[in-house]
């Protein structure tokens, strides 16, 4: 654990010779940047935890870290990697790759950055993953297909973004979907209510509602 460890910057080579490593905690640091390099000798790793934590009021008891982007061939040697937290941190944008061949990955929190957009295929190939944290964010829209493929998801945090209306189709794929939180939106609270208990935009009008009818 390095967690709290007041952080800054990593050596490429930090962790060689931890080849048998599974849990990697970073968070609370100031770390600024991540690379490929600094996994490579991570093979086995299944959790790495850059992110931070708040309280089920919402106070923040563990901070991230100051980091604002990701290359794209970041986890090319971690196969294994089941959870990703990089919440609480600084994330402008995902590049596209990011997150090819994590057909293990579980649990991706993306929570609590400043994200507006995600490129349409981000998350293809996520057959394993069963919760995915992206509230806290400024996303105004997102792709129809974006979330397709996620067969085994089951929690979905979209709450406290920016979104006004929502394809109609963007949740059709999710057919192991049991929670959907869309919360702190502009989506107008009727609508919210109706996509957050059906799991679905088919049987609501995903667009915003006048003033007076939420």
């Amino acid at each position: 654990d390095l967690g709290r460890a007041k952080l800054e910057e990593l050596d490429s080579d930090a962790f060689m010779g931890l080849e048998k490593l599974q849990l990697l905690s970073m968070s609370e640091n100031l770390l600024t940047n991540l690379s490929a390099a600094h996994l490579s000798h991570l093979p086995t790793l299944h959790h790495l935890l850059l992110g931070g934590k708040s309280d089920k009021n919402g106070k923040r008891i563990v901070q991230g870290n100051s980091i604002q982007s990701l290359p794209f061939d970041l986890f090319q040697k971690n196969a294994q990697l089941q959870t990703f937290d990089i919440s609480e941190n600084f994330l402008k944008s995902l590049p596209k790759g990011l997150l090819d061949g994590l057909t293990a990955l579980k649990t991706l929190d993306l929570g609590n950055n400043k994200l507006s957009q995600l490129p349409s295929e981000v998350f293809s190939g996520l057959t394993a993953l069963e919760t995915l944290s992206l509230g806290g964010n400024k996303f105004s829209q997102l792709p129809s297909e974006v979330f397709s493929g996620l067969t085994a998801l089951e929690t979905l945090y979209l709450s406290d973004n920016k979104l006004s209306q929502l394809p109609s189709e963007v949740f059709s794929g999710l057919t192991s979907l049991e929670t959907l939180y869309l919360s702190g939106n502009a989506l107008g609270s009727s609508l919210t209510r109706c996509v957050e208990r059906n799991l679905s935009c088919v049987p609501c009008v995903c667009t915003s509602l006048p003033s007076g009818l939420s």
